[in-house]
Formats: structure tokens, C-alpha cells, sequence
């Protein structure tokens, strides 16, 4: 064991020993892929998988559960000027974003004239967390795509 990871042992014990709760903060773990890009990155487009819904209903945005642990985590290091990120599968799906720093969250249902869901523009450098929803509580597999022009 390393001193640090001996320490944090240490320092954990403490406090729990005291009865003190302290707040870690900790980057949210995607239930799927974790993604981080860079402007060029390849393959292109980057493709992850997972399942959609949730038991919560989100008017405009099917079921879905955004207080828990996002399906995936994007990580973009630099700005894009037109990244797209959709999904393929065989329901009604839809497609939430919460950039981190902002706060901001958006949903989005049918795009591109198919029930499938997909946010395109700019994206500036950030972390984002991303939530496939459905409208029938399904549980669909699908596919994710994350790719730039």
C-alpha cells in the first residue's frame, strides 16, 4: 500500500470513528461507455452501447431516471464546431444531456424525420451526461454514435 492510499484509509476510519459524515465529491461513473475527445479523434464515429428507460415518467422526455448514474459520461477536451451524438435502436427513444459546468439539460426527442433522438451543432469543451429514455418503458437496447464533421 501506497502512504496516500494508507492516509485515505486512515482519514476515513476518523472520521467515521467521530460520527463525522463527510462529502467526497466523486466524477460520475457511467452505467455504459465513459467517452473522452479530443477535436479529430478516431474512430469516427466512436459507437457505444446500453439499455433505454427508467421507472421514472419525465413529460416531453418518456421514462428515464436523470438523478441517477448517467448511461454514459462525455468528456470533451477541446470545442467542436459540429459533433453529433444519437441513438439506433428498434423503439421510441429520446436522448438527455446535463452539461456539468452549466447545469443546463436538454431533451430531445425524434430528429433527423425517425422516432430516434439527436442533438447536433457546436459543442463546446465540457463534461456532459447522457440518459437514452424511451416512451413505453421498453427497456430497448440500443446504440450510441458520437461523431464530428
Amino acid at each position: 500500500m501506497n502512504c496516500v492510499h494508507i492516509s485515505a484509509v486512515t482519514l476515513t476510519a476518523c472520521l467515521l470513528g467521530t460520527g463525522t459524515m463527510m462529502a467526497i465529491p466523486q466524477t460520475a461513473r457511467a452505467d455504459y461507455e465513459t467517452f473522452s475527445l479530443s477535436p479529430g479523434f478516431r474512430p469516427n464515429p466512436v459507437v457505444g452501447s446500453g439499455q433505454s428507460g427508467g421507472d421514472r415518467w419525465i413529460e416531453g422526455c418518456g421514462y428515464v431516471n436523470p438523478e441517477d448514474a448517467p448511461d454514459h459520461v462525455l468528456e470533451l477536451t477541446g470545442n467542436f464546431e459540429h459533433l453529433e451524438i444519437g441513438v439506433v435502436a428498434d423503439g421510441d427513444l429520446t436522448l438527455v444531456m446535463k452539461q456539468v459546468e452549466t447545469g443546463e439539460t436538454k431533451c430531445v426527442d425524434d430528429s433527423t424525420d425517425s422516432l430516434l433522438p439527436e442533438f447536433a451543432g457546436t459543442w463546446p469543451a465540457g463534461t456532459y451526461h447522457l440518459w437514452v429514455g424511451d416512451w413505453e418503458s421498453a427497456y430497448y437496447r440500443y446504440e450510441i454514435y458520437i461523431r464530428y464533421q
